[in-house]
């Protein structure tokens, strides 16, 4: 099975990847940042590079995979609404190419 996570290098994500690689999936993992792309590498897993803001980097992944797994956020609780608003499209983004 193929599968695209985004968080892929976060600490759940990390942890998802491993399960499903040793579990024999192939993880194509959304990298923002060149560290996180070399750590997912490692790991085993395919690399995205990309971000949640663009949602091209999302849609298209998304639509080539048997299971997408949605773990990436943003941690700065002091625009709490604001983050789950653009989680809200990021989700939005990711079942527009999932649902036939």
């Amino acid at each position: 099975m193929r599968v695209f996570l985004t968080g892929a290098a976060g600490f759940i994500g990390s942890a998802i990847v491993s399960e499903h690689i040793d579990a024999g999936h192939e993880v194509l993992g959304l990298a923002r940042s060149e560290a996180s792309a070399q750590a997912l590498a490692r790991s085993g897993a395919k690399v995205q590079r990309g971000s949640l803001e663009n949602l091209h980097t999302l849609r298209k992944p998304a639509s080539s995979v048997d299971a997408v797994i949605h773990t990436a956020f943003e941690h700065d609780f002091s625009q709490f609404a604001v983050h789950c608003e653009n989680d809200r499209t990021v989700i939005e983004a990711l079942s527009s190419v999932l649902v036939p």
